[in-house]
């Protein structure tokens, strides 16, 4: 079930990536090219069924995905957009 755990579950420990989605909201405001490429690259990892970390030391491709994961990573970029 989407979002099983309790409410509480939206408030979680904010990591760098958390950090990028917000950052990469607020420059979509002035390019809508960004809000493209976002979506596009979040929804590709869902259908592939993995994450990616750029920002580690050694990059890294996560098998597993789901839809859970990636509206908590949109919500963070629409959260950036609209601050």
């Amino acid at each position: 079930m989407l979002f099983q755990n309790n409410l509480l579950s939206i408030y979680y420990k904010m990591n760098k990536y958390t950090i990028i989605h917000f950052i990469i909201g607020m420059i979509s405001k002035s390019d809508d090219n960004v809000s493209n490429l976002f979506l596009a690259y979040q929804f590709a990892q869902l259908f592939l069924n993995v994450k990616v970390f750029l920002l580690e030391d050694k990059p890294y491709v996560e098998e597993g995905n789901n839809l859970e994961h990636t509206l908590k990573k949109i919500g963070e970029f629409i959260l950036g957009r609209l601050f």
